[in-house]
């Protein structure tokens, strides 16, 4: 294995990572948001 191929595996790797936790950081955000809007939009409908 040469050094540029090296290099991009290493990189591939850490991109990996940080995507995937700003994916996971973005989800969890969004679904606290829409957890807050349908908490609320349900409880008006709950009557029973």
């Amino acid at each position: 294995m040469n050094a540029n191929q090296m290099i991009n595996m290493v990189i591939r790797m850490v991109m990996r990572r940080f995507l995937s936790r700003g994916m996971n950081a973005g989800m969890d955000a969004m679904g606290k948001r829409m957890g807050k809007g349908r908490r609320g939009a349900k409880d008006p409908q709950r009557k029973g």
